[in-house]
Parts: structure tokens; C-alpha cells; sequence
């Protein structure tokens, strides 16, 4: 446990509003499910699915939960770790139906050589 954990932000806060287009011709739909491989992580835009996903992990993991520190947080708000190259990343998108939208991550970590269990992070 990282010595952060005395922080705590709410939900709201936690999750970042993403503007985009991913509901274009869907604007009824509630939610879509998008699985983002480790290129997609490691080479994000700015204002992607892929960064608001990153920045979600990091308010998450260090200002919410507190089990990361601080100084694990990029100049850019995002998260990443040494499981990510090796990992399955989903991502779902909640529709805000006002042009916005909220995302929820999940990612599996690929087994190394001696496991034998995809490992799941929320």
C-alpha cells in the first residue's frame, strides 16, 4: 500500500469527460465497449478514449483509492505500468446524451510463462 492512501476524491470526480464522437449514429445508445490494445496505450493522442482511460486509472489509483503515490502520476495526468505492454486494456463509454461521455476501464494482464490466469484490474 502506497503512503497516499489517506486521499479520497468522489466518483464524479474520478471519472474524466471524454468529447468524442463514438456515439455518432448511435445517440440512443447507453453505453459501447471498446477493447484497446497496449499500441493503442502506449502511443495515445491527446483528448482520446485512450488517454481519458489513462487519466480514469490514475485519478483512480492515486487520488481515490490512494494505492499508488503521487509521483507515479505523468505530466499529462495519465497512469501507466509495467503490466501494460502485456495487458488487454476494455474500456466502456457511457453516453451522456449531451455530447459527452464517461468511461469505466477494466484491463486483463496476460499471463506470464509459469501462470496460467488472465489477471483482471479495475
Amino acid at each position: 500500500m502506497s503512503s497516499a492512501n489517506n486521499k479520497f476524491i468522489t466518483h464524479t470526480d474520478a471519472v474524466p469527460i471524454l468529447n468524442s464522437n463514438v456515439f455518432s449514429g448511435h445517440e440512443d445508445q447507453r453505453f459501447a465497449l471498446g477493447i484497446l490494445g497496449s499500441d493503442k496505450i502506449f502511443s495515445y493522442q491527446p483528448n482520446s478514449i485512450e488517454e481519458a482511460y489513462l487519466k480514469l486509472r490514475a485519478n483512480v489509483y492515486i487520488d481515490q483509492t490512494g494505492m499508488l503515490d503521487q509521483s507515479v502520476r505523468r505530466h499529462d495526468g495519465t497512469e501507466l505500468d509495467e503490466e501494460d505492454q502485456r495487458s488487454i486494456h476494455f474500456v466502456v463509454l457511457e453516453n451522456l446524451f449531451n455530447g459527452g461521455g464517461n468511461n469505466i476501464c477494466l484491463y486483463a494482464i496476460n499471463p506470464k510463462n509459469n501462470e496460467s490466469k488472465f489477471h483482471f484490474a479495475d
